[in-house]
């Protein structure tokens, strides 16, 4: 926003619209919003306008989507000039952006784009009901590596209840809305398995970020992005397929006029938009999610959270599994092979930061709602935390924070696909991870007298499975929390040193230079550096330097254990050369 030199007049820039609006400030200050709406006069900027200056009647827009500076005459909205500025982005990823934002190319009236609830490629944090009662149910392609213990549940004898009768089988025909025996697969045949489906009434689903797709397979939180318009039957983890396919959305959600009928005979207008979609995958798969801002900027876990990696990855004394069985059976072996019928917290979520998997590898996994989920990754854990409060309820443990009404609240939503859960720490009070070693019903436990153990599932795993204690539980929070991302946690990190600046100052200037020659393990970002710089060892970042050196303004890259500098034919300065310049500035 700017106002002009005279006070009366509100410039406000809207970048989905492609627009300046001009306020008049004397009918925003007398409250009455429909004559200032109503006298409100719009200036079209194209490029997406998204900061601006005013000088006399002249307006200085930058436009974010082509990266230019526009002057336009403030009296009439004439555009006088259009200046390009620098942008290092690649062409092809630059061509896409207008599509995260653009409402008058998603939209037929201008008023929807994307960007409307995934903000800035990222999310809203509200949950959505955008489940179709029109729509069919469609197969679900992706490997379920857990089904066989899923399945378990209904062949093992459980607290000396028989499993059928049990509450963990008793859900399974419910799930996705108890299946669709008309349902086909890529080849035309007939899936009705209702745990192989995608159900058309999927229910509140919390709004993803857009940002770190590029390594995570079909799309959604479901994966339901796998079988879509255009079709991924050659490789149902494709990122790009799947991301193409929501161009149905353009249609069904965000209300364009355009036929989305054959992939393989598009009209003008179809054919335009998908030649859009290419675009758009390129740029929104170059996106990627920031670094773990909760991390330590030494790369390492708190004492902690390294204690929940451990249990995390199956690795922590006297306890490898923590759902299924402690030990593997038979039962299902005719019908899944020999697969194991108890897993880690890593046998679903998948850890392994160097193929580019921070917990999701693009299976699915039945954790006991009533639809089969895609596995999720955990690189933004740490953005859904502000919901305080969980009411006890079915399949969890007895919730000790059940005063929701009377904490304070950050968001409305928190965790799972639909943002029902309010922490880290209830989630994983989850009955399918609780060891069964206390009964909930037991006065000892503290916990409320004559609660149900089936409801609640706190005698689930038989003792020897599963979650042991609280402590535990905290160390798997802070696993999650601290969870490695593509960028490392010392990336964009700074420090201004001076003559007068503290001795932590120059511990920070220290630690960034050790960081810059520590190596990393990242698929996305060694993928391109590969690309731009042939076969080179990644480290967490580079490091550049810049300041007054006798008066000029100059810069400097750490390069080998010596900063380069920014002119040829000058000799490279060493690490405490460079710090003794910062140092003895004022």
């Amino acid at each position: 926003m700017a106002i002009n030199s005279a006070g009366d007049r509100l410039y406000l820039t809207a970048l989905g619209s492609n627009k300046i609006a001009v306020y008049d400030i004397d009918q925003l200050n007398t409250g009455n919003a429909q004559d200032a709406q109503s006298n409100v006069r719009h200036i079209t900027v194209n490029g997406g306008p998204s900061g601006l200056l005013l000088n006399g009647n002249r307006i200085y827009a930058i436009t974010r989507f082509d990266n230019r500076v526009v002057v336009l005459n403030a009296d009439t909205g004439a555009e006088i000039q259009r200046l390009a500025m620098h942008n290092p982005e690649p062409a092809g990823i630059q061509a896409g952006r207008f599509m995260l934002y653009d409402a008058n190319r998603s939209s037929s009236n201008g008023e929807a784009s994307c960007a409307g609830c995934h903000v800035f490629g990222d999310t809203d944090h509200l949950s959505w009901n955008l489940g179709n009662p029109d729509a069919a149910n469609t197969w679900n392609p992706l490997d379920h590596k857990t089904l066989n213990i899923a399945r378990l549940d209904c062949s093992v004898a459980n607290g000396g209840v028989l499993a059928q009768d049990g509450e963990a089988c008793k859900i399974l025909p419910d799930v996705n809305g108890r299946g669709d025996p008309n349902v086909k697969n890529f080849d035309g045949q007939t899936v009705p398995d209702n745990l192989a489906q995608f159900a058309a009434l999927k229910g509140p689903m919390a709004t993803q970020t857009m940002r770190g797709m590029s390594t995570h397979g079909a799309l959604h939180w479901r994966g339901d992005r796998a079988n879509g318009f255009f079709s991924n039957a050659g490789n149902i983890n494709d990122e790009r397929t799947s991301f193409r396919n929501f161009i149905v959305a353009f249609e069904g959600l965000l209300g364009l006029e355009v036929t989305l009928s054959n992939p393989d005979n598009l009209n003008a207008e179809a054919q335009a938009l998908a030649n859009d979609m290419d675009k758009f995958a390129d740029f929104m798969l170059a996106v990627q999610l920031p670094p773990n801002p909760i991390r330590p900027l030494d790369g390492t876990f708190s004492a902690t959270a390294q204690q929940g990696k451990m249990f995390f990855m199956g690795e922590a004394p006297g306890r490898s599994r923590s759902d299924g069985l402690a030990t593997d059976t038979t039962l299902n072996n005719a019908r899944f092979g020999n697969k194991p019928d108890g897993v880690s917290c890593e046998g679903c979520h998948t850890y392994e930061p160097v193929n580019g998997f921070f917990g999701a590898d693009g299976t699915v996994a039945h954790g006991g709602e009533i639809q089969i989920l895609k596995v999720p990754h955990f690189r933004n854990l740490y953005t859904r935390v502000g919901m305080f409060g969980l009411p006890s309820r079915r399949g969890f443990l007895p919730s000790e924070t059940n005063d929701l009404a009377s904490r304070d609240q950050v968001r409305g939503f928190g965790f799972l696909h639909d943002g029902a859960t309010d922490t880290l720490f209830n989630f994983l009070k989850g009955g399918v991870f609780d060891d069964g070693a206390t009964d909930c019903s037991n006065t000892n436990t503290g916990l409320s007298n004559g609660l149900d153990p089936a409801k609640h599932g706190c005698e689930f795993n038989f003792g020897n499975v599963g979650i042991p204690d609280d402590q535990v539980r905290q160390s798997l929070v802070d696993f999650l929390m601290e969870s490695d991302s593509d960028l490392a946690p010392i990336v964009g990190q700074q420090i201004t040193l001076n003559s007068d600046s503290p001795a932590g100052d120059l511990d920070r200037a220290n630690l960034l230079i050790t960081r810059s020659k520590a190596s990393f393990r990242s698929k996305v970002m060694n993928d391109v550096l590969n690309r731009d710089s042939g076969n080179h060892t990644l480290t967490e970042c580079e490091l550049v330097a810049h300041g007054l050196v006798e008066n000029e303004q100059r810069g400097y890259l750490l390069e080998s254990g010596n900063f380069t500098p920014d002119r040829t034919g000058e000799s490279v300065l060493s690490e405490n050369d460079l710090l003794a310049l910062g140092a003895c500035r004022t």
